[in-house]
């Protein structure tokens, strides 16, 4: 069984994050994607939406790909899927995905702030943080980091003593990293993300 949980494209490599034969694997891919444009001669077995015969052109990297279509978009028309990483995920994995959600790493987080101003704005991301709970939802293991003066621990939850806001939402990241999570979910996670890496302190 072979199944990607993440596929992310970077300079002319796609970082590929996938599962084999039970266990988890990370690759670097030099990727060449295709294009397909309308004007070409003989036979061809791809047609466009319009039923338009369209011929195949593979480009040598994901910029030769990027430039070809910056180059002739506006002379002909050019065909294809130009979010790169799709490209890959249909050739590579092109029939019915087999998939076991026992091995794929979901994390739940919950994010509590201040309410000074009622509820939080996620695009300012205005009130300060106070807890950011983790659980990974395999193990059920629950993890809160909080501004606390002391840390505390009980048979369900592990509290971690954190000084600043931007300690505390890269603490909780690096967590999260170092389990090699796969999947992300709760309301407010952008709010960690937009706060503490496009704002500086």
């Amino acid at each position: 069984m072979k199944f990607y949980t993440n596929v992310h494209p970077h300079g002319n490599q796609l970082l590929v994050r996938y599962i084999s034969g039970g266990k988890r694997r990370a690759e670097k891919i030099p990727f060449k994607p295709s294009v397909w444009v309308t004007r070409g001669k003989g036979e061809t077995p791809y047609k466009t939406l319009k039923g338009q015969p369209a011929y195949k052109i593979q480009q040598a990297s994901i910029k030769d790909a990027k430039d070809f279509v910056r180059q002739y978009e506006e002379v002909m028309e050019v065909h294809g899927q130009t979010q790169w990483h799709y490209q890959y995920m249909h050739d590579e994995f092109k029939n019915d995905i087999e998939w076991d959600k026992e091995l794929i790493k979901i994390w739940s987080i919950d994010i509590e702030t201040e309410t000074e101003e009622g509820f939080p704005n996620i695009e300012r991301a205005n009130e300060k943080l106070l807890l950011i709970t983790v659980q990974d939802n395999h193990s059920k293991e629950i993890v809160t980091f909080g501004i606390l003066k002391e840390p505390m621990k009980n048979c369900f939850l592990l509290l971690y003593k954190i000084i600043t806001q931007k300690r505390l939402s890269l603490l909780v990241l690096k967590n999260i990293q170092a389990t090699q999570g796969n999947m992300i979910i709760g309301d407010m996670y952008i709010v960690v993300m937009k706060r503490f890496y496009f704002t500086s302190f």
